[in-house]
C-alpha cells in the first residue's frame, strides 16, 4: 500500500477520538477540543511539532524509526517486536504473540503522531486483522530524524578502502577451495567461500594472512604453552572469587583452565569455580604444568581443593560405569541375591548394592515383578 492511502485510511477507520486528540496535542496541530481526524490526515506528514515530537522519544525508538525508513515499505506490526518489552504467548496465534506489542507501540509511536498504519487489504496467508495491519514512518521525517549514531566523529583524514570486490570474485575463480567443499559437503547450491572462510575466522576456527593473489586461511594449530611468562595477577581480578578479566587472560590459559574450572556469570563480571572431577582428571596436569600449577595456588578455593585432592590421591578409585542402589526389604534383597548369584553384584552393608550399567534394566525387572517400586535419584 502506498503512504497516502495508509494515512488516509488510518485517519477515517483506525483512530479513535482518543487517538486523534492525542496526536493533535503532542503535535500541536490544534487544540483537543478541536482536534479531527481531517487535521491530523492534512498535517501529519509536515513538520509541524515535529521536532518536539521526537525529542520526546528513546534512542532506540530514533534507531527503529531510521530501520523503518531504511526498508522504505510496510511491515507489519511483528517488526516492532525488537523494541517492544511487551510480550504475549509466545506460541500461541499473530493476535495472542503480537497484541500487546501493537497497544505499546499504538502509544509510543502513533499518539505522537510519527507513525501510520492501517488494516491491509486481505491475503491468503493473513487471515487476521493483527496480521493484516500495515505500519509505515512518513517519508518525509526522514530529514528531521536525529542521527543514527549519537557521537560520530568528523574527520577529514582519508579513510581505508577495502579492495575491489570483482577483483576478489576473480581471484577466487582460480583457487582451488570450491571442488573440495562440493566433494566433501555435496552443496545443492554453490555457497559463497569467502563468506564461509570468514565465518571460520570469526568463531576462531582459521587463522588469515594476506597474499598478492588475496587473502587465504588455514587451520588454527593447536594452542601449546603460553608465549612469556604472563602473571596470574595480571588477569586474576579477584582470587578469593576466582574473578576472571577475560580481557586479558591468553586464550592457550583459558583453554587449558576450562580443563578445571567452570564459569559462571555474576553482575556481567564472570567467575570460575574449581570442579573436583575435572580436577581429579588432570591432577598430573597441574602438578607437571608449572604456570597452572601456579595459577592454581593463587586462588585459595581452587587451591584448597587441590590440596585435598592430592591427600587423597591413590586411596580412592571412582568408577565411571557403576551403579549404586539400596533395598530396604529384607525378602527382596534375599530373592536378588539367589537371582544374582553368578552375576557382577557386590551386596554391601545397610542394603546397598553396587553392579556394572549393563544390569540395571534386568535388576529392574527382577524388582517389579516382585511386586516392588524403582525410585531413581540423580546425582
Amino acid at each position: 500500500m502506498k503512504q497516502a492511502d495508509i494515512i488516509k485510511k488510518m485517519c477515517k477507520n483506525e483512530l479513535t477520538q482518543t487517538d486523534v486528540k492525542a496526536i493533535c496535542t503532542f503535535r500541536n496541530f490544534s487544540s483537543p477540543q478541536s482536534a479531527s481526524s481531517e487535521i491530523v490526515e492534512t498535517l501529519i506528514t509536515s513538520d509541524v511539532g515535529l521536532k518536539s515530537a521526537l525529542n520526546s522519544v528513546t534512542r532506540k525508538e530514533v534507531l527503529m524509526l531510521h530501520f523503518l525508513l531504511a526498508r522504505n515499505e510496510p511491515v507489519d506490526i511483528s517488526a516492532f517486536a525488537r523494541i517492544s518489552n511487551q510480550e504475549g504467548h509466545k506460541y500461541g496465534t499473530f493476535t495472542q504473540q503480537y497484541q500487546k506489542v501493537f497497544t505499546d507501540i499504538k502509544q509510543r509511536f502513533v499518539r505522537k503522531g510519527l507513525l501510520a498504519f492501517c488494516e491491509g487489504p486481505a491475503q491468503y496467508n493473513k487471515k487476521t486483522k493483527m496480521e493484516r495491519i500495515c505500519l509505515i514512518v512518513p517519508v518525509e521525517f526522514k530529514a528531521h530524524l536525529p542521527g543514527m549514531f549519537e557521537r560520530p566523529v568528523k574527520s577529514d583524514q582519508k579513510g581505508i578502502i577495502s579492495e575491489d570486490r570483482i577483483r576478489i570474485l576473480l581471484a577466487g575463480i582460480s583457487r582451488p577451495l570450491e571442488p573440495v567443499l562440493d566433494l566433501f559437503c555435496h552443496f545443492r547450491e554453490k555457497p559463497d567461500i569467502n563468506r564461509v572462510c570468514h565465518l571460520g575466522w570469526e568463531m576462531g576456527i582459521l587463522e588469515t594472512a594476506a597474499f598478492e593473489a588475496g587473502t587465504c586461511y588455514r587451520l588454527v594449530p593447536r594452542m601449546g604453552e603460553p608465549s612469556g611468562d604472563i602473571s596470574e595477577k595480571h588477569y586474576v581480578t579477584d582470587p578469593d572469587k576466582a574473578g576472571i578479566d577475560f580481557t586479558k587472560i591468553p586464550l592457550t590459559v583459558l583453554a587449558r583452565f576450562s580443563k578445571v574450572a567452570r564459569f559462571r556469570v555474576e553482575n556481567k563480571k564472570i567467575f570460575a569455580a574449581p570442579d573436583p572431577v575435572m580436577m581429579g582428571r588432570h591432577l598430573d596436569e597441574i602438578r607437571n604444568t608449572p604456570w597452572l600449577f601456579r595459577l592454581i595456588h593463587h586462588l585459595p578455593e581452587f587451591k584448597k581443593l587441590f590440596q585435598q585432592l592430592e591427600k587423597n590421591w591413590g586411596k580412592e578409585m571412582v568408577h565411571s560405569n557403576l551403579l549404586v542402589a539400596q533395598i530396604k526389604h529384607i525378602g527382596l534383597k534375599a530373592f536378588l541375591e539367589k537371582a544374582l548369584s553368578n552375576e557382577e553384584v557386590l551386596f554391601l552393608p545397610n542394603g546397598f548394592i553396587a553392579f556394572p550399567k549393563g544390569l540395571e534394566s534386568r535388576i529392574e525387572t527382577a524388582v517389579v515383578q516382585q511386586g516392588f517400586a524403582v525410585k531413581r535419584v540423580m546425582p
